[in-house]
């Protein structure tokens, strides 16, 4: 059986995860994870648990959370509501140390594993109280880059194009979890995977188009693993907040500074699986989270981003301003 370090996370499945190297220096509590297939309805009825009421400001469509109706503290469900394969029951039970992900059988172990990299693991890091950002982050010279924005901004695109044209470290893509201890802020390691579209594939890493892993049956999207990455966790130095692409903007990307009370509606927007958190007392510490990190770490705006072919301008222009910071980690 196969064991994984993944956002700091111990975990032991069953099969091999494709595209992820495994390690065989886990350390602490290790996290079984299993798949279970079935045919017709799923074998965890969801009217022996209780859904969670989450406030409307932190619902997800696609996400339901639910606790079960003895009242364990310690077991969890999030439903994935799939356009494509219907329902995914993922059941989280911390005292056994384990997580159990029914699926339909006719959802292939590919995808049930690109699942498992994104959605559920933010899940569980998020119930085990972690703080996490919709980023991809980037490592260049021991410090890393975090790229924030809307869904299909370009976050992967960004830590990519800086990964492949600047020769930094793809730290985590998509979600990115953050340490706040007393020397700083650090991101944590996810497993060194970029997912990009096949346009930014194209444009990015054409030579690995033709071999590329799927990230999932249904979208046109791969997996790519540039040379490098960091098996542990980086000092924060800078979190950029992706603008609207303007493919008809002219001249340079302009990168400007965010003041920290503009920065914290902003990371709060974008805090990852904020539905996961519960209870007033967990609010509060998140909210306490966003407002250190948006007033000890700088946040900036980057904005006249236009087409993929100025990529390697757009990531050197990057690569660039953070060089020129002074005073940050």
């Amino acid at each position: 059986m196969p064991d994984y370090s993944i956002y700091g996370l111990s975990l032991r499945t069953r099969d091999p995860i494709p595209g992820v190297t495994a390690t065989d220096n886990l350390g602490g509590e290790v996290l079984s994870v299993t798949w279970h297939p079935f045919r017709n309805v799923p074998p965890l009825a969801v009217d022996s648990w209780t859904q969670v009421d989450v406030p409307p400001s932190r619902q997800r469509r696609r996400i339901s959370f639910y606790r079960p109706e003895n009242g364990l503290a310690y077991r969890w469900m999030l439903v994935l509501h799939t356009d494509n394969f219907g329902d995914v029951s993922c059941v989280y039970d911390e005292e056994a140390a384990t997580l159990d992900i029914h699926h339909p059988e006719d959802m292939s172990y590919e995808d049930c594993c690109s699942y498992f990299l994104g959605s559920v693991l933010g899940f569980v890091l998020r119930v085990l109280g972690h703080f996490g950002l919709h980023a991809s982050a980037v490592a260049i010279d021991g410090k890393a880059l975090l790229f924030v924005g809307p869904k299909r901004a370009g976050k992967s695109t960004t830590a990519a194009a800086i990964a492949y044209r600047q020769g930094a470290d793809v730290i985590s893509d998509d979600i990115s979890i953050l340490d706040l201890t007393s020397e700083g802020v650090e991101v944590r390691s996810a497993y060194g995977g970029v997912r990009l579209h096949a346009d930014a594939l194209s444009e990015l890493a054409d030579e690995e188009a033709a071999t590329a892993m799927p990230v999932y049956s249904f979208v046109n999207k791969s997996y790519v693993f540039p040379e490098g990455g960091t098996d542990t966790s980086v000092p924060v130095k800078a979190i950029y907040f992706l603008a609207a692409r303007d493919e008809e903007a002219e001249g340079a990307a302009v990168i400007r500074a965010i003041p920290a009370r503009e920065a914290i509606p902003i990371l709060t927007a974008n805090t990852y699986a904020s539905g996961a958190v519960m209870g007033r007392e967990a609010i509060a510490t998140e909210f306490q989270a966003v407002g250190r990190i948006a007033n000890e770490i700088p946040v900036f705006v980057i904005e006249n981003r236009s087409t993929l072919e100025r990529l390697e301008e757009l990531s050197k222009h990057i690569i660039d301003h953070a060089s020129g910071l002074e005073g940050c980690l």
